[in-house]
């Protein structure tokens, strides 16, 4: 579980709360592009373009890791598809 505190414009605090993957685990990228969102929605709440850049990068982050992912997996489909016509012969 992953916590992210913000300052909204009544600079009450808030805590948002996102229950994801661990770090290293498949869906970490998903993860990270969740997180974006809620610090480019804290930023736009607090008028902070620091903490929307940053929500920004975490979203991109995100989604080059759920790219790689599937790179991985497509490679390893194909390895396996390798091997099994290697064992057939």
């Amino acid at each position: 579980m992953r916590v992210l505190t913000f300052a909204a414009r009544t600079f009450e605090a808030r805590t948002l709360t996102v229950h994801g993957p661990l770090k290293g685990e498949p869906m970490e990228g998903k993860a990270d592009e969740l997180k974006g969102r809620a610090k480019e929605a804290a930023g736009d709440l607090a008028d902070s373009d620091r903490l929307q850049r940053e929500g920004k990068a975490d979203q991109a982050a995100g989604k080059l890791k759920q790219a790689f992912e599937d790179a991985k997996d497509k490679a390893e489909e194909l390895v396996d598809k390798v091997k099994d016509k290697i064992d057939r012969k």
